[in-house]
């Protein structure tokens, strides 16, 4: 897997603002790592399913993690949200709007 660009939902931005200055900078390293390694097993990556079946998930850290769709052009990402385990719900909105 390559990626080509990486492009923020919404409400990506606003979800970062929510996280402790440690959390938005793990963030960032996970970000840069998941650019230039996209499977680096460090990341953590995994396919969610049910309701976000279609979505993928990077382990940013024990609780939190950045939710993210493929889209085409192939290598194309869209960030949908970043936040603690509990977001899963609130992405299931986000996906729908893709």
């Amino acid at each position: 897997m390559k990626i080509e660009e990486i492009f923020y939902h919404a409400s990506f931005q606003k979800d970062l603002r929510k996280l402790s200055v440690q959390d938005v900078g793990l963030a960032a390293i996970a970000e840069d790592t998941f650019r230039k390694t996209p499977l680096d097993p460090s990341l953590g990556i995994h396919k969610l399913s049910g309701r976000l079946r279609g979505a993928w998930a990077i382990v940013v850290s024990h609780k939190i993690r950045i939710i993210f769709v493929p889209v085409e052009p192939a290598g194309t990402i869209v960030f949908l949200s970043v936040g603690p385990h509990d977001l899963y719900d609130t992405v299931h909105r986000r996906l729908r709007s893709l």
